[in-house]
């Protein structure tokens, strides 16, 4: 659950957008509760023992971050 972003409490900052593996349904992550290593929604998904969740991704494949280029 650490991995997971909740806001922090700060008012202008949204938790982390899930997805739950092989589905296409996205929820909010509203708080991490690492007591019970479980999250709370801002829309219900039903996961199973299992299944991977993941943050959501804009576009066909997740983005592999910068490009590294050497200087010329």
């Amino acid at each position: 659950m650490a991995f997971f972003f909740d806001g922090a409490g700060v008012p202008t900052v949204s938790g982390d957008l899930i997805q739950l593996e092989g589905g296409s349904q996205s929820a909010r992550v509203i708080k991490v509760d690492f007591s019970t290593s479980s999250l709370l929604l801002d829309e219900t998904l039903t996961w199973h023992k299992g299944q991977g969740v993941s943050l959501t991704i804009g576009g066909s494949s997740p983005d592999m971050g910068a490009y590294e280029a050497e200087a010329e």
